[in-house]
């Protein structure tokens, strides 16, 4: 492993609920326990950062910041089953974590307004965001999301809104469905990013009573997918576009789970994930966000990853501490 290593698999080890600097700080010891025997490794070096590792399982703040973007504006109603437009931007997000490295992900809050370099970001698992207690509220961070939002000290986004909560076991579900099949389609180009982050924004607050989505209302363009609480027209109202397009695709594959063949692609090869959730715990005042790494062969995934207790990462510090003490003897007796 070298330290170029250490930002992608960081980002796995994000997806199990690690902070990011609790990441830097394991991989590092990785890296330590593979030149054991060189000159500059100290057993004061290893042991302060094994102590670090067990001293580290609790929460820490994470600033997110914007690098990139790949997405397009989109005509959407207000996500109250209006008929009324308006411009937004649809699209994945490039984001980079305490200046680490740069990685893409997707907005699950469209009504809160992001904040740059602000220290308010926590990470968990899907599985946990939807459905787990977190912070002081006693509400999951789903629930968090509806219940504040806003961002900027408005935290009325959300109320009063037809696209609301839905069930959340149904959410992970279908997230997980759509990225397994379609989150690599979804970055090749612009018009495809923009359809994407408008399908999981349909999957955070929408659906019908047969729990399946649509994308429109009075589009005029012989779709046959009718409305909803969230409605789009595509980049122009009134007018069929690539966007109505593989809006409609990516939402027929989900409703119907037949993904191959979606607007010319095959995307039936399912990839299994390990997913993020960047979200802004209790006060909430950050857009959220959700972003994958492929999990290792063999690995979790799937299901939103497990998320290791802090008393886990005492133990393998002090694993790493008794490894380190075993490898100095056997190097000394040679």
């Amino acid at each position: 492993m070298t330290r170029d290593d250490v930002e992608v698999a960081g980002r796995l080890i994000m997806g199990f609920c690690m902070p990011w600097s609790v990441c830097k700080l394991l991989l590092n010891v990785r890296i330590l326990a593979m030149n054991m025997n060189s000159n500059w490794v100290s057993r004061g070096r290893i042991a302060a950062i094994a102590l670090a590792l067990a001293c580290g399982g609790g929460a820490h703040a994470i600033s997110l910041q914007s690098t990139d973007s790949k997405g397009s504006s989109h005509r959407l109603n207000d996500f109250d089953s209006h008929t009324d437009d308006y411009g937004w931007w649809t699209g994945a997000n490039k984001m980079s974590a305490d200046g680490g490295s740069s990685f893409w992900v997707y907005c699950i809050d469209p009504k809160t307004t992001f904040q740059s370099n602000q220290n308010y970001y926590t990470t968990a698992s899907l599985n946990s965001f939807l459905q787990t207690d977190l912070g002081s509220t006693g509400k999951t961070g789903y629930e968090q999301q509806f219940m504040t939002g806003g961002g900027s000290g408005d935290n009325t986004a959300y109320s009063n809104l037809d696209y609301t909560l839905q069930d959340p076991g149904r959410v992970e579900s279908n997230l997980i469905e759509l990225f397994s099949h379609a989150y690599y389609d979804s970055l090749t180009d612009a018009t495809k990013a923009a359809a994407f982050g408008y399908v999981v924004w349909e999957i955070m607050g929408d659906s019908g009573a047969d729990g399946t989505y649509a994308s429109n209302d009075n589009r005029n363009d012989g779709s046959s997918l009718g409305g909803g609480a969230l409605r789009s027209w595509g980049s122009v109202r009134g007018q069929s576009d690539d966007l109505d397009t593989q809006i409609d695709a990516y939402l027929t594959a989900l409703n119907n789970n037949t993904w191959s063949s979606v607007n010319g692609s095959n995307l039936s090869t399912a990839t299994n994930f390990v997913y993020t959730v960047y979200f802004d715990q209790d006060a909430h005042k950050s857009q959220n966000f959700l972003g994958v790494v492929e999990a290792p062969t063999g690995g979790g995934g799937g299901n939103g990853g497990n998320v290791p207790e802090p008393a886990s990462l005492a133990l393998v510090a002090v694993a790493l501490v008794g490894a380190y003490g075993g490898r100095r003897r056997m190097v000394g007796t040679r």
